[in-house]
């Protein structure tokens, strides 16, 4: 797990080289941890890669976050698009494979 890599404009509040945990900057009770699926910790029925979980994070910044998914090499599997039901979004894969939706709600 790489701080620079991942942390976007999350702070670092503790990383190791197989676990690290951000806190939003304006919510400090807002927090992601991420932990490296084949970690001795992982219970090993679950180091497998995730299926059918999408992890979806609104922010009013998602065309900023999606400039920074790209400059930082993520991989984008939805570019980033206008739906009809309203939102604009994108999605990438994290390192494990989970997916992550990005969006917001258009007015």
């Amino acid at each position: 797990v790489s701080q620079s890599r991942y942390a976007a404009n999350f702070d670092v509040v503790f990383e190791l080289d197989w676990y690290i945990q951000l806190k939003s900057p304006k919510d400090e009770n807002l927090q992601l941890a991420f932990v490296r699926l084949d970690h001795p910790s992982v219970p090993l029925a679950y180091q497998r890669l995730p299926q059918g979980v999408v992890i979806t994070i609104e922010t009013d910044e998602v065309d900023h976050f999606y400039k920074k998914a790209q400059q930082l090499g993520c991989q984008i599997v939805l570019e980033i698009c206008n739906e009809e039901w309203g939102q604009r979004h994108f999605m990438i894969v994290d390192p494990n494979g989970l997916l992550v939706d990005v969006y917001c709600m258009l007015s």
